[in-house]
């Protein structure tokens, strides 16, 4: 009972999995970057409403969502797709 109560309450407010589209190649854009295409999907294990908003960590990419911009409803799951742009190290 001890170890059921502790995962409920350590549990996370959001889970996400982002996954590479399969069959896409990254394709190279003008400035020196990378561009290539993901799939998201998040689950909201809140009570609430939650604006999504994706970025890249340490702020070396963007971040630009195909479609309009989502919102996460409570105790839901949303899906899409999003491509990412960094810039090339060299």
């Amino acid at each position: 009972m001890v170890v059921m109560v502790g995962l409920i309450v350590t549990r996370s407010d959001i889970g996400a999995t982002v996954l590479r589209t399969p069959g896409m190649l990254y394709q190279e854009g003008e400035n020196n970057t990378i561009t290539n295409l993901y799939n998201f999907k998040v689950i909201n294990k809140t009570g609430e409403d939650i604006p999504l908003e994706l970025r890249v960590e340490n702020g070396f990419g963007t971040v630009k969502l195909v479609g309009d911009a989502v919102t996460l409803k409570a105790q839901g799951t949303t899906e899409g797709v999003m491509f990412v742009e960094v810039r090339r190290i060299r």
